[in-house]
């Protein structure tokens, strides 16, 4: 069987033509497949990072005075604000020697 189909191709211009235009094509695509995908990737990821940036600004700038005087429940309310975007997915407050002052799982 595969004796014979390797004759056809070896005998026949047109099936070696339709073989080989086969195969540069499906290279290509699959080559451009990878390529848009890991662009479309990158992509996302460049946006997650840019909104956690805006996040964290968002949560660092209006946070402060909470954070200073210890207001839990004040620094909840804004964490609760700030994760009505499902952007977030935990948050915590660490003072400068890196114990948590202030930590919520937001899922």
């Amino acid at each position: 069987m595969m004796r014979r189909l390797k004759e056809k191709i070896i005998a026949s211009m047109g099936t070696k033509l339709v073989l080989a235009l086969t195969g540069i094509i499906s290279l290509v695509m699959i080559l451009g497949i990878i390529t848009a995908a890991g662009m479309y990737t990158e992509n996302q990821y460049g946006h997650i990072e840019t909104r956690g940036r805006e996040m964290g600004l968002f949560i660092g700038r209006a946070g402060t005075d909470p954070i200073l005087y210890k207001d839990i429940i004040k620094l909840d309310s804004l964490v609760s604000e700030a994760i009505k975007s499902q952007d977030m997915l935990y948050a915590y407050v660490a003072d400068p020697s890196g114990s948590v002052e202030y930590r919520r799982r937001l899922l």
